[in-house]
């Protein structure tokens, strides 16, 4: 395993057990399901087998950071910002170049104005669900819900809040 590549799934994996962790004791059926997920996939990853691709390896773990959101966007309303605030101090604490990636994609969408798939709005939703607690331009919370409302009617599948 290349150092760097090594690091960098160390790194993931240090983000992606911590996200879990402070998951465990939410009563939501997704965040439940993510965890166990987790439990049962995670030693694989960890283990150098013969003929992985540890680059290959490398883009499926930080793929998985990214399709989080998407699943924390699922959790029920009331646990929702709890899950976002936990994928955040998860990747701030122990990936914290994924934040560049993440960012840059945000200011993309917030740019564009709208959202365009799941994905944007899945990463839309984090963003505010995020920021909600925190100081943040109610200007830029209400593009965001404006944002949001707009993907939900075009896409026919309003979503619980």
């Amino acid at each position: 395993m290349a150092s760097q590549e090594g690091t960098k799934i160390r790194s993931i994996t240090s983000a992606l057990d911590r996200f879990h962790r402070n998951l465990a004791d939410i009563p939501d059926k997704i965040a439940r399901e993510l965890v166990e997920h987790w439990q049962s996939m995670r030693p694989p990853h960890l283990s150098a087998t013969p003929g992985v691709d540890t680059s290959a390896l490398a883009i499926g773990l930080e793929q998985r950071l990214w399709d989080l959101t998407i699943s924390v966007a699922a959790f029920a309303p009331d646990h929702r910002a709890f899950g976002a605030r936990a994928l955040l101090d998860a990747i701030e604490t122990e990936y914290p170049a994924f934040l560049k990636d993440w960012q840059a994609r945000l200011d993309r969408i917030m740019e564009r104005g709208k959202i365009r798939n799941e994905s944007d709005y899945s990463l839309v939703r984090a963003a505010m669900d995020m920021a909600e607690k925190d100081t943040v331009e109610p200007a830029l919370l209400e593009k965001m819900n404006g944002m949001l409302e707009a993907f939900e009617i075009r896409e026919g599948a309003p979503r619980q809040r």
